[in-house]
């Protein structure tokens, strides 16, 4: 288990130097991201980070849903992949202090979820099963992340086509994991307490995803 969260911590580290890596590409070259406050800036370099780590992600996840269609779970594959997954989530908690209040509490979530997850066992508990199935599902949506971070950079024009893909790719992403999510639990009884819980868990992550959704369509 401590080598898990010793990769954890890895990834956050790498994470950090990715912010410094990209604000000074982005200062060099980005005049307009110099003229923003902090807190901005950071906002912008979470989310280009974000983009790319969950894209990163996306090319492991047929080997994720072969997993699950098998229903043969390798632990500490599922361990690193989740470790991935909520690194840049738990370094914008630290690193951005003026997130908003539903993004923080994603975050939060995420990672609560993350420290449950790595002291389970897959084979045996259903409700991680159902984690990390929100989250392969969550990945295929990482172009959004891009738009969040370049609105601010780029001129509106310039970035309508990626924001009207930005809003259909999440919408059908949040479509097929909620679908997924109850095609499961379904065929598979997990009525359990623990599975109660995670759902009750998604209430701030899904609360999130909406509120996203309603504001890239009002765009």
């Amino acid at each position: 288990m401590l080598e898990i969260y010793q990769y954890f911590f890895y990834n956050c580290f790498l994470i950090t130097m990715g912010y410094g890596v990209v604000g000074r590409l982005l200062s060099l070259y980005c005049p307009k991201f110099n003229r923003l406050e902090k807190s901005r800036r950071l906002y912008i370099i979470k989310n280009i980070i974000k983009s790319v780590s969950l894209g990163y992600l996306v090319m492991f996840n047929y080997g994720i849903f072969s997993i699950m269609l098998a229903n043969k779970w390798d632990n500490e594959s599922l361990y690193r992949y989740a470790s991935n997954f909520v690194a840049n989530d738990f370094m914008g908690l630290l690193l951005i202090r003026k997130l908003p209040l539903n993004t923080k509490l994603h975050h939060i979530t995420s990672v609560i979820l993350l420290i449950y997850l790595i002291h389970q066992d897959f084979n045996t508990n259903h409700a991680v099963k159902l984690i990390i199935t929100y989250g392969a599902f969550s990945t295929l949506s990482f172009i959004v992340n891009l738009y969040l971070g370049l609105r601010y950079i780029v001129d509106a024009q310039h970035l309508y086509l990626l924001r009207i893909a930005a809003r259909y790719i999440y919408q059908v992403s949040c479509i097929l994991n909620i679908s997924a999510h109850a095609y499961i639990i379904m065929i598979n009884h997990y009525y359990t307490p623990g599975c109660l819980v995670y759902l009750c868990c998604l209430v701030p992550i899904i609360n999130d995803d909406l509120i996203l959704i309603r504001w890239l369509k009002k765009k």
